[in-house]
């Protein structure tokens, strides 16, 4: 073989093992930001897909988006893809299948009201905010907070409620949304309240 012909025979050669050695390798910190879609729903009239997108760890938020048009809004719904570094944390639940894949991070849906005329979540402190709580006094007020926000769909306007525990909708009224505040204590007997308007300010 002619010295010319090695000359181009050679970087044929070495052109696969140059191509295999560019390749990035996969990390935890790249799988970390990879994202998933949980409680998925559209409006009773059918005009809104909400879902929320989550990284297995770090920031997520609300997505509403028209399905008749481009009208799309995000509500930042804080640190909702928290490490897991429990053994077996994000294997397939006892009694599921084993080769299944592993569940992301669970993120209570957002709610819809009947009159499909407002969405509902509850939001989270951020990864930042967690990481500067750390873990000394006063640090679980931060990473246990949760606030509700109220998006009104006419407009994407947002009302948040501070420091809700938990929250709950009529099933034929869009008009009223009951709610615990987080710093309240189940009581001993049921006494009724005054309720809230949907988008009111917080009595």
């Amino acid at each position: 073989m002619s010295a010319l012909r090695r000359l181009l025979v050679l970087p044929l050669i070495l052109l696969p093992a140059t191509a295999f050695s560019q390749k990035k390798v996969l990390t935890q910190a790249d799988w970390d930001t990879w994202k998933s879609i949980s409680g998925a729903a559209l409006t009773p009239d059918g005009q809104w897909a909400v879902y929320s997108i989550s990284p297995l760890v770090g920031d997520g938020g609300l997505v509403i988006r028209a399905t008749s048009s481009s009208t799309e809004y995000r509500v930042p719904r804080g640190f909702l893809g928290r490490a897991n570094n429990t053994p077996g944390g994000l294997r397939p639940r006892a009694g599921g299948n084993p080769e299944a894949e592993p569940a992301g991070p669970t993120v209570a849906p957002a709610q819809l009201t009947h009159d499909s005329r407002h969405v509902l979540a509850l939001t989270y402190p951020t990864q930042a905010q967690f990481a500067r709580a750390g873990r000394g006094r006063g640090a679980s007020a931060v990473t246990s907070r949760t606030d509700l926000a109220i998006v009104r769909l006419a407009d994407g306007n947002v009302t948040t409620l501070e420091r809700v525990r938990s929250f709950r909708l009529p099933r034929s009224s869009g008009a009223w949304v009951a709610y615990a505040p987080a710093d309240s204590a189940p009581p001993a007997a049921a006494v009724p309240q005054r309720g809230e308007g949907i988008g009111a300010p917080a009595g």
